[in-house]
């Protein structure tokens, strides 16, 4: 089995302050096929002040990109998790699936894996 993650995050480096602002991942079997329709998806709190701060330091592109996906404003709903939250939240979904280790998928591994590694170890 396998995860296929996505992050999306305030920019492309976590050494230089960018941010993970969402987590999303499906697990798939050995043929790629989707065990769980729904797949698991968390958005990270931030106070409205902080998710001002973060937009704002975000390149135009990834303001816009967010803008129109209306991230900015989920980061400040009841529904946002902490980062505890999403890695204790995302463990559980995957022990439905299996008991040990399953290999990550998707198209952006290192970029996604570096912002999981800091925040959901």
């Amino acid at each position: 089995m396998y995860a296929a993650i996505d992050t999306e995050t305030s920019g492309l480096y976590s050494r230089d302050g960018d941010v993970l602002l969402q987590f999303a991942m499906f697990v798939v079997d050995k043929k790629y096929e989707v065990l769980d329709d729904k797949g698991f998806e968390c958005v990270f709190t931030f106070t409205p002040k902080q998710a001002e701060m973060v937009r704002a330091r975000a390149i135009p592109y990834v303001q816009n990109m967010h803008d129109k996906t209306g991230l900015w404003d989920r980061l400040s709903t009841p529904s946002a998790v902490s980062y505890a939250e999403g890695d204790a939240l995302a463990v559980e979904y995957l022990s439905k699936f299996s008991d040990q280790q399953l290999r990550i998928l998707g198209n952006s591994i290192t970029l996604d894996r570096n912002f999981l590694e800091g925040v959901m170890p």
